[in-house]
C-alpha cells in the first residue's frame, strides 16, 4: 500500500511536469532480486518504475535537490547518490552514456574534469552575500581576478555544451594547469643595501680616499654615490635586481659581488677591495607577491671583509681600473684592509625600499681590456 501511494503521488506530480528522457534499465538492490523497468528523467527528479507485468511494483524517486553526485564511470552502471551520500540508486544499462547525459543536461550538473562521466550539483551562491576581497588596490585586484575566473568558467561550460549538442563533438576534460600569480612573479626582487664601510685603504694624498661601491649581480651592476675624503664612509643606499624566473631558491650562481673603489676624477679609479655575498639557499618566494605588511621577508645583515680580486676573474668582465691596480702593485699583492656592511633580502615592488632603490644597468664588457692588459 505504501508503494502504491507513493506511485500515485509521483504520477500526479509528473502530470504537471514534462518528461525529458526514458531509459530501460535494471535496478540492483543488495539482498533483493533485480527489478526490470525504466528510468524516467524529469527536470526536478528521476523515477525508476519496475515494469514486470504487475508482478513488481518497485518505484524509487530521487529529487534533484537531494543529489550528492552522479557516477557513470563504469560503462554499464549508473549510480545516483543522494541524501548526503546516505542513499544510493544503482541502475544497470546497456550503455550509461545516454542516461548520464540526459540527467546532467536536465539538472544542469557540473561535470568533473579530472574524472570523466562524474557530475555533481552546481553550488548556488547567495546573490545577496558580499564577498570580502580586501581593501585598497589589493581588494580591487582580487575582485577583478574573481570576476574574470567566474566569466571564464561560465563561458567554457557554455561552449562545451554548444559543441556537444550542435556539432556532436566529444569534449576532452579541461586540463588542470597550474595557476601562476603573474604579479607575484613579475614583482620579485633581490634587494642589496650598502650601509657603510670602515677602515678602508687610503689611496689619496692626505691619508684619505673618495670611496664608492659597485654592486654586481648576474651581469647587472649598480653604482653608489661617492663619499669624499673618508675611510669610514656611510652610504645607506639600496639597489634592486630581478630574481631569476622559475627559481624556488637561490644557488651558488646567485652571488652578489661588491667592489669598492677610490674615485680619481679625470683618471682611472683605484681599487680598494672586493667582497662576495653568498645567497645560496635563500628562498625566492620570501615576501614575493605580498604587500609589505604581510609575512615580511627575512633580511640578512652582515659585515664582509674586503679582499683582493679573485684570481680567476676574467679581464674583460671588469673595467680597466683593475689594470691600474695590477700596475701599481706589480711586485706583489697589496694587503687589503677594511670591511663593508651589506644587507640583502628577497622582496617585491611593494617594498618600501623599492621607491628609492637604484636601478641596475647591464654590465657591458670592454673588448679592449684583455688586449690592453695582456702585456702586464
Amino acid at each position: 500500500p505504501a508503494r502504491l501511494s507513493l506511485l500515485a503521488t509521483v504520477t500526479m506530480v509528473r502530470k504537471q511536469e514534462s518528461e525529458v528522457g526514458k531509459f530501460e534499465c535494471v535496478l540492483a538492490e543488495s539482498g533483493k532480486a533485480p527489478s526490470v523497468g525504466k528510468l524516467h528523467v524529469y527536470k526536478t527528479s528521476a523515477v525508476f518504475k519496475a515494469e514486470m507485468f504487475g508482478l513488481d511494483n518497485t518505484t524509487v524517486s530521487v529529487k534533484r535537490r537531494d543529489l550528492t553526485h552522479l557516477d557513470a564511470t563504469q560503462s554499464l552502471k549508473l549510480s545516483v547518490v543522494y541524501k548526503d551520500g546516505k542513499k544510493k540508486l544503482d541502475l544497470q544499462f546497456a550503455s550509461t552514456k545516454a542516461p548520464f547525459r540526459c540527467i546532467v543536461d536536465a539538472w544542469k550538473l557540473a561535470e568533473s574534469d579530472a574524472k570523466p562521466m562524474f557530475a555533481v550539483p552546481v553550488q548556488k551562491e547567495d546573490k545577496h552575500a558580499k564577498k570580502d576581497y580586501g581593501k585598497g588596490v589589493e581588494g580591487i585586484i582580487n575582485m577583478v581576478k574573481d570576476k574574470a575566473l567566474t566569466s571564464y568558467e561560465s563561458a567554457n561550460e557554455k561552449l562545451k555544451k554548444v559543441m556537444r549538442l550542435k556539432a556532436g563533438a566529444k569534449i576532452p576534460p579541461t586540463p588542470k594547469l597550474p595557476l601562476i600569480e603573474c604579479e607575484a612573479v613579475v614583482s620579485k626582487c633581490l634587494f642589496v643595501k650598502v650601509h657603510r664601510a670602515e677602515n678602508l685603504l687610503a689611496m689619496d694624498a692626505g691619508n684619505t680616499s673618495d670611496p664608492f661601491v659597485v654592486v654586481r649581480y648576474r651581469g647587472l651592476e649598480a653604482t653608489s654615490s661617492t663619499m669624499p675624503k673618508t675611510l669610514n664612509p656611510e652610504w645607506n643606499e639600496v639597489f634592486h635586481f630581478r630574481t631569476p624566473p622559475g627559481k624556488v631558491e637561490l644557488d651558488d650562481d646567485d652571488k652578489v659581488e661588491i667592489v669598492v673603489y677610490d674615485r680619481d676624477f679625470g683618471g682611472l679609479n683605484d681599487f680598494i677591495g672586493y667582497a662576495k655575498v653568498d645567497m645560496e639557499g635563500v628562498r625566492v618566494d620570501e615576501g614575493a607577491g605580498r604587500p609589505p605588511y604581510v609575512n615580511k621577508p627575512r633580511k640578512i645583515r652582515q659585515w664582509h671583509d674586503l679582499e683582493p680580486l679573485p684570481k680567476n676573474q676574467k679581464a674583460d668582465f671588469f673595467d680597466m681600473n683593475h689594470m691600474k691596480e695590477k700596475l701599481m702593485f706589480w711586485e706583489g699583492e697589496r694587503g687589503i684592509t677594511g670591511r663593508v656592511f651589506i644587507e640583502t633580502w628577497v622582496g617585491n615592488r611593494h617594498d618600501d625600499e623599492f621607491r628609492v632603490a637604484g636601478v641596475p644597468t647591464l654590465k657591458v664588457p670592454e673588448p679592449e681590456a684583455e688586449r690592453r692588459g695582456a702585456p702586464y
